[in-house]
């Protein structure tokens, strides 16, 4: 007997069906993994009976599935409206109100859904979801605690729940609590092993924690899993930059690029890892991504004057803005007779406590407070961006020029013919990486007792009173008082044989007037002190003393003090 057409399983029956059916289908549809036809069964139920709930929250839910928040929001907004009670389609609506970044609107429905269905787990995860988004979005709220609370009601309610102990662990990561995090993340890859966002998660709190080895097993299991999620690639990268690996750091935020190109935090962790390896050419390119980050130091500007690329500007003025912080402006004011011979005039803003040691800085012919009016100009560019302009490489760093303008002598007390060293041990605490790159000043106490030695503290600001706390503090003179801003920081250090700082702006400064200078450095330095070297082509008189292992500020201030024995023996034998 001859057999007719087999009809694809699944696939709508031709004929007429009422809506009820058709979301039957739909259901089935979506069981088995077929959107786009549920979403056409719903549509078709929708055109029947547009005005009735069950249509309208099973096309808005569709198309939400659909990852089309905007096409859902009316449908579900629809169905809210026609059922206010039900507490699956408020859920849903928050959901769409979420992933279109309404989030007032997403909490307010997610809320109203958890007090209609308290005994519903996914009230309080979506509701913990949307407030962690909110915060990180930058909307000024503590809510980490609330969405900490959230997650944990859900998990009471579902022990299992693999999301919620994911971003329960993500909220505990994000309030630096990386080791609490770790019992949540490990449960949920227990219990999904084969999930890649699981084990990249665990790595970065293992990171974290500086557990640097089993993180990166971890890393390379989330890589093996999904090497296609762009964040298991990009905090990768970090890991290696932060075991000094820069080049291994820059190939993993390439490839983390390659699947976010536009991502400016990716850009600006690559600018550095490149700067960092001393690869210029393209670091410098990619280091103009800062000003796209919502994460950098610097507020976004408005510009009436257009930016400067290096073009001659004849006669007319140019604007140089100081960006980041003292240090950067000290280092990178260098540049300025490059940037005068292109122009008329040019024109420096900075910091205050700037002002005067700029005075008479060779290529600066006017200089204006951070916050005062700005004088007219015809071009404008930031401080850190000349090094792009000018092309530099390591072979091509110009060299540091200190002010023309004439410093009054320092008088150093207790100096004698004793080895002046000037002394730093912090720099600015809202520094990302101060707790790696500062210092407790108790640690310069053995080098103070070493014989033919003076110390003169020239630490300022908020941890200047630690120095009372130095054992044989009184061995230490305090210039502290005596600093009121970076010139009078320029003259004492005119008078000092030597300056040991951690990578500070005294350090910068003292770079700059070509004293000689011994920098402290962490395990994983800041970018500009490159790796595996003790000198810098930034500064020719300055010598780095870096960490052999992360942390290990011992081994540090050991090579300083047996550095320091050998110069005074020198120092002995020469008179």
């Amino acid at each position: 007997m001859k057999r007719g057409p087999v009809r694809p399983i699944g696939k709508a029956v031709p004929g007429p069906l009422d809506a009820r059916s058709l979301l039957a289908q739909a259901a089935a549809a979506e069981r088995a993994g077929r959107a786009a036809e549920a979403e056409e069964c719903c549509r078709r139920a929708h055109a029947l009976t547009p005005d009735a709930f069950s249509t309208n929250h099973a096309l808005g839910t569709a198309l939400l599935s659909r990852e089309d928040a905007a096409a859902a929001l009316p449908f579900l907004a629809r169905a809210v409206a026609l059922d206010p009670g039900h507490a699956v389609a408020r859920l849903n609506l928050g959901a769409a109100c979420r992933r279109l970044a309404l989030y007032d609107q997403a909490i307010g429905e997610t809320r109203r859904a958890r007090i209609l269905a308290p005994n519903l787990a996914e009230t309080h995860f979506n509701l913990g979801a949307t407030l962690d988004e909110r915060r990180i979005a930058g909307a000024d709220r503590a809510e980490h605690y609330e969405a900490e609370s959230a997650y944990r009601v859900a998990l009471a309610l579902k022990p299992g729940y693999v999301k919620a102990l994911y971003n329960l662990a993500q909220s505990l990561i994000g309030r630096s609590e990386s080791a609490a995090a770790l019992g949540p993340i490990e449960r949920a890859c227990a219990i999904d092993p084969a999930l890649g966002v699981l084990h990249s998660a665990r790595a970065t709190a293992l990171r974290l924690q500086e557990r640097m080895d089993d993180a990166a097993a971890a890393y390379r299991r989330a890589v093996m899993l999904d090497p296609s999620h762009a964040p298991t690639l990009f905090n990768f990268g970090n890991l290696h930059l932060a075991v000094a690996n820069p080049a291994g750091a820059a190939d993993w935020y390439g490839l983390a690029l390659a699947l976010r190109p536009d991502d400016p935090e990716y850009r600006w962790n690559h600018a550095l890892a490149l700067l960092s390896a001393g690869q210029y050419a393209q670091g410098w390119r990619a280091y103009e991504w800062r000003w796209r980050w919502p994460g950098f130091s610097e507020p976004s500007r408005s510009w009436a004057a257009p930016a400067w690329e290096g073009t001659g500007l004849g006669k007319r003025t140019i604007l140089l803005h100081a960006e980041q912080g003292l240090g950067d402006t000290i280092q990178f004011i260098r540049y300025a007779p490059q940037v005068r011979r292109r122009c008329g005039r040019v024109v420096l803003q900075c910091q205050p406590e700037l002002i005067r040691l700029l005075q008479g800085y060779p290529g600066i012919d006017a200089l204006v407070r951070n916050g005062e009016a700005l004088p007219a100009h015809d071009a404008h560019a930031p401080l850190l961006s000349l090094p792009r302009i000018f092309h530099t490489e390591l072979e091509t760093i110009p060299p540091p020029l200190a002010s023309a303008a004439a410093r009054p002598a320092f008088d150093l007390p207790l100096s004698g013919k004793a080895l002046r060293i000037g002394i730093a041990w912090a720099g600015n605490p809202k520094h990302g990486k101060d707790r790696q790159r500062s210092v407790e000043p108790g640690r310069f106490a053995a080098l103070a007792a070493l014989p033919g030695i003076q110390l003169y503290s020239l630490q300022v600001g908020p941890r200047a009173p630690e120095l009372a706390a130095i054992p044989g503090r009184d061995a230490i003179v305090d210039l502290a008082p005596r600093l009121t801003d970076f010139a009078d920081a320029a003259a004492a250090i005119d008078a000092l044989d030597l300056v040991i700082a951690v990578d500070t702006a005294i350090a910068h400064l003292a770079g700059t007037l070509g004293r000689e200078t011994w920098i402290l450095l962490s395990y994983a330095p800041d970018w500009r002190w490159l790796t595996q070297r003790d000198d810098t082509p930034w500064y020719p008189s300055v010598r780095l003393f870096r960490q052999r292992a992360p942390g290990d500020w011992d081994d540090v201030f050991a090579r300083v003090a047996a550095a320091l024995t050998a110069r005074m023996a020198e120092r002995a034998q020469t008179g």
